[in-house]
């Protein structure tokens, strides 16, 4: 209603009830303003951002709306279009107990192999494939954290660690070693540990973070840095105990085994896996070893390995032989022929 609406309706309602005429009530011109405005509403403020773009104030449906100070294509902020230039390799973390061939499955990756050995059971399996194959491989040979703590050179942890970390750096430059082999990453896990802390046991949890993220970059170091370059962590395994459930710190013994080392190596390559060997009798009462790998969980056509146990038959010229490197890499890339895993 307009300003001379309202007047000529009050001058109507002072007609009717006798009020002199041309003697209207008095309107002030900022009630006359506000009326002619319609109703009241407060403008929001203006708020900066830290760029000195502004920053829409809140609503009720969305919260406040930010201005970027510009906007980039997509080739400005980085987005590629990617080129096929992967080289089928494998990367595999894989658990075994004692005596379950880990390392002689190993080294039947393909050649030249780099081996880092904590164990002192490797040297003699290394022979053994050079003497016996004619594989390419190179030894380098660590003292385990253990040994060290026994020894009581505890501080020789930081030592052994760096010897450790170094040697793994020089094959990932080195363009020729094909396979890196980790006998065990169980152990240099340890060795780790023990130069971070001076020991093994009684660490809080929440102390792990620096170790972690260094054995973590490690890890990622030679995953991501050479695209063609094999790996195999293996890892001891040790005892599963689960919370007894009587309200104390009891732990009892489920009868299982679970892999020994950090945590985050399942998630740091392709292939996790697990050895084990098995004894069956014929009908003439014969034995048959076998031993096998089972594949626990892959990223690498998932649907077709998971589950799958890949075995040998040992001492049977002729008979099953599939536990060994090329099978499985060959079924994660089935593209390949068996001649590029030699």
């Amino acid at each position: 209603m307009t300003v001379k609406e309202i007047l000529a309706q009050r001058a109507a309602q002072q007609s009717a009830s006798g009020s002199p005429a041309g003697k209207p009530d008095y309107i002030s011109p900022t009630a006359a303003a506000m009326a002619a405005a319609g109703p009241r509403v407060k403008p929001a403020p203006v708020v900066a951002g830290a760029g000195g773009y502004q920053i829409e104030p809140a609503t009720a449906e969305r919260g406040p709306i930010i201005r970027p100070p510009r906007v980039l294509s997509l080739a400005g902020a980085g987005f590629v279009d990617p080129v096929q230039t992967t080289v089928p390799r494998v990367s595999v973390c894989t658990t075994a107990g004692e005596k379950l061939g880990k390392t002689h499955w190993a080294l039947s990756a393909p050649g030249p192999i780099a081996v880092i050995s904590t164990d002192t059971g490797t040297r003699a399996v290394v022979e053994k494939w050079i003497s016996e194959y004619g594989k390419d491989i190179k030894l380098f040979q660590l003292t385990a954290a253990t040994a060290l703590l026994e020894a009581k050179r505890g501080d020789a942890g930081v030592g052994e660690w760096l010897r450790a970390e170094e040697a793994i750096y020089a094959v990932v430059e080195d363009k020729r070693i094909r396979t890196l082999v980790v006998d065990t990453a169980t152990e240099v896990w340890e060795l780790c540990r023990l130069a971070y802390f001076g020991k093994l046991a009684q660490v809080k949890p929440h102390h792990y973070a620096a170790p972690n993220n260094r054995f973590r970059v490690l890890l990622k170091y030679v995953y991501d840095t050479r695209l063609d370059l094999n790996a195999v962590w293996i890892h001891k395994h040790k005892k599963e105990y689960k919370a007894s459930g009587k309200g104390n710190d009891e732990s009892n013994w489920t009868g299982k085994y679970e892999r020994s080392g950090m945590a985050d190596v399942p998630f740091l390559t392709d292939v996790v896996a697990e050895h084990y060997k098995r004894l069956e009798r014929d009908e003439a009462n014969l034995s048959h070893l076998f031993f096998g790998l089972r594949v626990l969980d892959s990223r690498l056509k998932p649907e077709y390995v998971v589950g799958t146990e890949l075995e040998t038959e040992v001492g049977v010229a002729g008979g099953s032989d599939q536990c060994n490197f090329a099978t499985l890499a060959q079924a994660v890339w089935p593209e390949t022929t068996p001649d590029y895993w030699i």
